[in-house]
Parts: structure tokens; C-alpha cells; sequence
């Protein structure tokens, strides 16, 4: 599953990894400045970056969605729009509990034995339970590389720490289920367990849409998964009903139709783009526009892409590298295309950063460092935080998803030089 020739000696590996050090230092100087000085660099107003549960101490910004989802869907009430003459009294304690919820049913279903729970005790269990299942994610993935401990320490560092993550657990997001169910589809993918992939790729649409991105790549890839998937999407669509599914449809378009995540603390393509440096040169309309337009145009590049390469049958049923690199990419749009789309999507690079570390033995030292610098501004950390929202770390910070998509291009150009020169190419295990 792993590159063979090329492989590095310990000592090489430390050395051509300074954002590993640049973390642990990170890691190191937070204990330091908290423990001993008692500083906190999150003791900052914000309203930007953070929400107002912070200054609380307490977290759940949007975890009021997905808790007060399951507890309707515990009691039988329609989720997805407010029943004004059932009023809820434990609703009624926040004042979130008029907006939508927009997620597929399975969501609702999986939060019910958390709403079981008081609100703030039910956050710390889901955010403890989210810790435990995403190190499982990183630890699933570490089956692909030959060094697995060094990939899941690394891996550990640079997630557990960054702003990314440390936004999943204040706002009560759901990103890491979704790695979850994705990481066991790949492992299962390459198992050649098909059948298992497309249950577990339809668990993931219904529980967050966008993972349907997988289906088109799934036609082109494996014929057997995507009718696998299909297949499974209907037996959810008859377990939930069509009338649920479609509350779910008018919810989603309702919410998504006017809205862009704008500027740095935004993962998606319409936040490179509609932010405050460009408000007075775009409209709200025309951005949508042009997020829509380049998202057919990436979106046909890339599936084309891999209809291409699925036509070199030696590459296609042999390269596992190939197929992490597939998968990162796709993560990648998940968090990049939807105009919705909040820092924590950031965690869905993930993905990537596997597919970069399972090549990284055949990259050159010169490459290696630039993709080592761009992971880090792309991803950082949350030591960081006090410093992005002033130049020039906030103009970093604001292209982190461009940052991520250069990754992306350039991992692909890496590989596709790889397999036109043979001569070059490790070989596969």
C-alpha cells in the first residue's frame, strides 16, 4: 500500500519535517505560557472567530442544531420545521431553537441518545466522543503507511492542534462522524469489500450531503460500489420516507440559497473570493455566480481526471496511492465547495495530508518543504490564533483553502510525473 524504494532513515525523517517541530514547539510554548504565566491566547473578543459560548466558558454554538434534532426525532416530531403549536419548554431555554435544521435525517437519528442527556452534559460527552473517534479515523488511516506510529503521531499533532479542530469542539460539529464513515469506506475500498463501501458511503450522504461528490467518482471508479450506494440511499429513503427527505430538500435550498461563508474563517471557494478586501467590487449574487461556475469547471477537470486514469488498468486496480490521492481530493471539495462552509470543514484535509504523506518518500526534499509550508499555513494552529487578525497572518489565513488547492494541484502533478517516468516510479507494495 506504501511506496517501497526511497524509504527514510529516522534521522532523514525528523529532519525533513519542520512543521512537525514547529508544532511540538507550539504544543511546548502553549503549556508554558498557561501553566506558567497563566495566558490563555483565546482570552480575546473576537465576534469574527468566535461564538459567544466562549466568553461563557461553555461551548455548542451550533450543537443546538443536531441536539434539539435528536430530541424531536425522539419524540416523533417533524425536525426540520418548528411545530409553533407543540412549543418545546427545554426549546424554549435557548434562543436558537428557531433555526432550521438542515442535514439529512440520519443525523437527527444518530443525535438521540445524546439528547438524552442535559444540553451542556450531552456536549461534553459528544465532544470526548468526537476526540476518541477521529484519533480512530487517524488510526484507520495509519493502515496505509509503512511507518503507521510516525503518520499517526504527526497526523495527531497537526489536527488535534489546529484551529480546525479546536472549532469542531466549541461549536458541537459533526465533520469528524463524517471522517469516521469515510475512513472505513477507503480502508473497506481497498479491502475489495464493495458491497460494505457503498452501505458506508450512503450513511455518510444521509448523515451530510456532500459526500455525494463520491458518487460520480464511484461510477467511474467501481460500478459495483456506486449501485451498492444506490441501492442503500433507497432502503434509507423508504426507512425515513419520501416526505421526510422531502422537508429535508426545501430546508437545505431554503437555507443555502442566500448564503456565502465570507473571508478568513471560511473553507470554501466563495470565501477566497467574497470577503471584506472584495464587498465593494461583488455582489452577493455574482459571487454565488462565479462559486458555481468554477465549482462545474473544477468539478468536470477532476472527473475527467480520473476517467483517465481509470483507463490505465495496470495504474487503476494496482496503485493504492493513487486512490488516497482520489480521496483527498475529494475530501478537499467537501469542504471547499459547499458556500456554507465553516472553518471546521478544515478537518476533511485529512484526507490529503494521508495522500501527501503516503508519497512523500518518492518527493524531493525542494518539494517536500514547499508542501510542508503550505500544509502549515493551510492548517496552522491555534497558538496562532491572537495573531490572524492582523496582517500579514490574517491574508495567510484568509487563503488557507487556496493554499490547500495548490496542495492538491501540486500532488497531482507530482504523481502524474511519477507515472509518465517510469524510471522514477517506487515501486508498489
Amino acid at each position: 500500500m506504501m511506496l517501497n524504494e526511497n524509504q527514510e532513515s529516522p534521522k532523514e525523517t525528523w529532519l525533513r519535517s519542520p512543521f512537525f517541530a514547529l508544532y511540538l514547539g507550539g504544543l511546548v510554548f502553549l503549556f508554558v505560557i498557561t501553566a506558567v504565566f497563566g495566558w490563555y491566547p483565546l482570552q480575546l473578543d473576537n465576534r469574527q472567530l468566535f461564538s459567544p459560548s466562549v466568553s461563557r466558558g461553555l461551548g455548542g454554538s451550533d450543537y443546538h442544531f443536531f441536539y434539539y434534532a435528536g430530541l424531536k426525532a425522539s419524540q416523533g416530531k417533524n425536525f426540520y420545521f418548528a411545530s409553533p403549536n407543540e412549543p418545546n419548554p427545554n426549546e424554549l431555554s435557548l434562543p436558537h431553537f428557531i433555526v432550521q435544521f438542515v442535514y439529512p435525517p440520519l443525523m437527527a437519528y444518530f443525535f438521540i441518545p445524546f439528547s438524552l442527556l442535559p444540553f451542556y452534559v450531552s456536549l461534553i460527552v459528544y465532544s470526548m466522543f468526537t476526540i476518541a473517534l477521529f484519533m480512530w479515523s487517524i488510526y484507520i488511516l495509519s493502515s496505509f503507511m509503512r511507518k503507521k506510529m510516525w503518520y499517526f503521531i504527526i497526523a495527531a499533532l497537526v489536527f488535534l492542534f489546529s484551529p480546525f479542530f479546536f472549532l469542531h469542539l466549541d461549536h458541537g460539529q459533526t465533520n469528524v462522524p463524517v471522517i469516521f464513515l469515510l475512513s472505513l469506506c477507503l480502508l473497506f475500498y481497498l479491502k475489495k469489500k464493495y458491497k460494505i463501501t457503498g452501505l458506508l458511503l450512503a450513511a455518510a450522504i444521509m448523515f451530510k450531503l456532500m459526500p455525494i461528490v463520491f458518487l460520480p467518482y464511484f461510477f467511474i471508479k467501481n460500478k459495483t460500489v456506486f449501485y451498492s450506494t444506490l441501492v442503500f440511499l433507497a432502503f434509507f429513503t423508504l426507512w425515513f420516507g419520501f416526505d421526510m427527505l422531502t422537508d429535508f430538500m426545501a430546508a437545505t435550498f431554503s437555507f443555502g440559497a442566500d448564503s456565502i461563508n465570507a473571508g478568513g474563517w471560511s473553507a470554501s471557494l466563495g470565501g477566497l473570493f467574497y470577503n471584506r478586501f472584495t464587498y465593494h467590487l461583488l455582489s452577493l449574487s455574482q459571487a454565488q455566480t462565479i462559486a458555481l461556475t468554477l465549482i462545474l469547471i473544477i468539478s468536470a477537470a477532476f472527473y475527467y481526471l480520473t476517467y483517465r486514469m481509470n483507463r490505465i488498468k495496470k495504474i487503476a486496480d494496482a496503485d493504492n496511492s493513487l486512490i488516497l490521492l482520489e480521496f483527498g481530493t475529494l475530501m478537499f471539495f467537501v469542504s471547499f465547495f459547499p458556500t456554507a462552509s465553516g472553518l471546521h470543514n478544515g478537518l476533511y484535509y485529512l484526507f490529503m495530508f494521508t495522500a501527501y504523506w503516503n508519497m512523500r518518500p518518492a518527493l524531493s526534499t525542494a518539494y517536500d518543504f514547499l508542501l510542508q509550508a503550505l500544509f502549515y499555513l493551510s492548517i496552522s494552529q491555534w497558538l496562532l490564533f491572537p495573531i490572524f487578525g492582523s496582517q500579514p497572518m490574517m491574508t495567510l489565513f484568509a487563503f488557507k483553502s487556496l493554499e490547500m488547492f495548490i496542495i492538491v494541484v501540486l500532488l497531482w502533478y507530482l504523481y502524474y510525473k511519477r507515472i509518465k517516468e517510469p524510471q522514477l516510479c517506487p515501486a508498489i507494495k
